[in-house]
C-alpha cells in the first residue's frame, strides 16, 4: 500500500523514525519528509507543524507529490471526560469535525451549515459542512473509537471544553479534541483517499496543567498501533 503518515510534531512521529530501515527523504516547503517501507507498505512520513493550516497544506502537497492510497493522521488528542484511565488509550475516529468554524453570536454557535458555506461540494453535488468521515475499518474493532472535534483554539479550561463539547455532541463514541484531523480528512476528501486518524489520549480537555499530561506515552502509544495495524 502507497501511504502517507501526517504527523504535527517530531514527538509524535519519533517512534517511526527509529524503526529499521525509515530515512530522511526531503525538505518540502520547509515540511520533514520520511520514507520506510514494510511489508509491501511504502509510507511517507510527513512532519506537518501544528495546527489547521499547516496540515492543511502539508496533506495537499503530499497527495499530490505523492499519490497515496490512504492517508493517516496520527498523534495525540485530548479527550472530552474525566476519567484519568483514558490516558495513554488510543483512539480512532469515525468522523472529524472543524469545531470552532461558523460564527460566534451572542445567541450561540452557529457552524458552517447555518450560515450557507460549505467546506466543499462532491463530484453528486452535495455540500459538505463541518462534519467529515473517516475510515476506522483498518484498525481492530478492539481499540476506542470517536469523534475527532478539531480547533485552532483547543479548550483551556473546564467550562470551555463543556462548552465545545455541546456542539457536536456524540452519545455513541467519546469526543476527542486535537488541532489537525479534520483538515487532513477534508484533503482526503477532495482527493477520493480513505483517511483514518490514531491518536493517543494525553490529556483531559481543559486540563492546562501539564503534569497532569502523559504526551510522550501517548504519543508512543499512537505510533505503535499505527506500526503494528498497519505494518506488522
Amino acid at each position: 500500500m502507497e501511504a502517507i503518515v501526517l504527523a504535527a510534531t517530531n514527538l509524535e512521529i519519533s517512534f517511526l523514525l527509529e524503526v529499521p530501515g525509515c530515512r530522511f527523504v526531503e525538505k518540502i516547503l520547509g515540511f520533514n519528509v520520511y520514507n520506510v517501507k514494510k511489508n509491501r507498505n511504502n509510507i511517507q512520513i510527513v512532519e506537518s507543524g501544528p495546527g489547521l493550516a499547516n496540515v492543511s497544506a502539508a496533506s495537499a502537497l503530499s497527495i499530490k507529490r505523492f499519490r497515496p492510497e490512504h492517508i493517516f493522521n496520527i498523534g495525540v488528542c485530548g479527550v472530552y471526560s474525566s476519567d484519568l484511565d483514558l490516558l495513554t488509550k488510543v483512539i480512532t475516529g469515525r468522523s472529524a469535525v472543524f469545531a470552532d468554524a461558523g460564527v460566534e453570536t451572542e445567541n450561540g454557535y452557529q457552524d458552517m451549515e447555518d450560515i450557507g458555506l460549505p467546506f466543499y461540494l462532491t463530484d453528486d453535488g452535495e455540500e459538505v459542512y463541518n462534519i467529515f468521515p473517516l475510515s476506522d475499518g483498518i484498525v481492530d474493532k478492539s481499540f476506542l473509537r470517536g469523534m475527532f472535534l478539531s480547533l485552532s483554539a483547543v479548550s483551556g479550561d473546564a467550562a470551555q471544553a463543556e462548552k465545545i463539547r455541546k456542539r457536536f455532541e456524540s452519545k455513541e463514541m467519546l469526543v476527542a479534541e486535537d488541532m489537525e484531523t479534520a483538515a487532513v480528512a477534508l484533503m482526503a476528501c477532495r482527493a477520493n483517499i480513505p483517511c483514518t486518524a490514531i491518536r493517543g489520549i494525553s490529556n483531559l480537555c481543559g486540563d492546562r496543567n501539564y503534569r497532569n499530561w502523559r504526551l510522550k506515552e501517548a504519543a508512543e502509544a499512537a505510533q505503535k498501533v499505527f506500526w503494528k495495524e498497519i505494518c506488522g
